[in-house]
């Protein structure tokens, strides 16, 4: 395949905004990306942060340039902001959209049992380094029996691979059903894996949750893109990783590395970020 010249968005019309708020984690994975675990920026102020992304969501649905919002929490570690219940709550009451959060999932299960109510989905991302399994395992029964959407990934740490396979064979045979994924790591865009590690990939499902489970899944909206190259073919794809690991990922002028676009919203000012958002006429997927 030649280099890519244009990708385009095959899926619904569906915006993802992406809410990075804060870069204080509780874990410090080596492979994460620069300064996302390092604690250098607080949380924002919940008053003026709810009011913002109101008012951001409301744009868009008040807009004809898509028919769904989706708002995507991410850290850092966002259940350990203290506003986060205040937020989406106000959010919820105030604007019509789905709020996803990416989470390593280590709070207790006294504050999964009150909270994970508040997300249409929760992607929890299992890391080699500090995972507790028997917590994970009771989080994943919790939210079972809870009838919640959640996925686990475990991220595959080409430096503690066979930790990691191990961490994958023991959740597969934990005798719950859930959706369970395994995800490549990449370092500066870049993926390093042997060829036998990249094989491991061509199967990234490794469990599968209950039919109720997969009915709900099946109705969330799924990234789905036309990578079209330069010696004219068109490959459909339904998977970012699809375009890292294939080393086609390297884009002039691109921050993210997958090259898919979206929403990213990064802990700065966060009035003066927002209205410059606002103020741009491109349509975003």
């Amino acid at each position: 395949m030649k280099d890519i010249i244009e990708i385009k968005a095959t899926h619904d019309d569906i915006i993802r905004i992406y809410c990075d708020f804060s870069n204080v984690c509780n874990y410090n994975c080596w492979y994460c990306f620069p300064e996302s675990n390092t604690g250098t920026h607080p949380w924002p102020d919940v008053d003026v942060i709810k009011e913002n992304i109101v008012t951001l969501v409301n744009f868009y649905n008040d807009s004809d340039l898509i028919n769904k919002v989706e708002l995507h929490l991410l850290g850092g570690e966002p259940t350990l902001w203290k506003g986060l219940s205040t937020f989406i709550t106000y959010v919820k009451e105030n604007c019509d959209c789905a709020i996803k959060i990416l989470t390593n999932g280590s709070r207790t299960l006294r504050w999964w049992e009150k909270y994970a109510q508040y997300f249409e989905a929760i992607h929890i991302t299992v890391h080699n380094p500090q995972v507790d399994l028997d917590h994970m395992e009771n989080l994943i029964t919790l939210l079972t029996e809870k009838n919640y959407l959640f996925e686990v990934k475990v991220l595959m740490d080409f430096k503690n691979w066979d930790k990691c396979v191990s961490i994958v064979d023991r959740l597969c045979d934990y005798n719950e059903d859930f959706l369970l994924i395994v995800e490549p790591i990449h370092i500066n865009g870049k993926t390093f894996y042997t060829e036998e590690q990249t094989k491991y990939f061509s199967e990234t499902i490794r469990k599968k949750p209950g039919d109720a489970a997969i009915k709900e899944w099946m109705k969330q909206p799924q990234r789905k893109y036309s990578v079209v190259a330069s010696d004219k073919t068109e490959h459909s794809i339904n998977s970012d990783s699809w375009i890292s690991l294939n080393d086609l990922n390297h884009f002039k002028g691109w921050k993210c590395n997958l090259g898919i676009n979206y929403l990213y919203i990064k802990y700065l000012n966060y009035k003066v970020y927002l209205w410059l958002i606002l103020g741009r006429k491109k349509r975003l997927i």
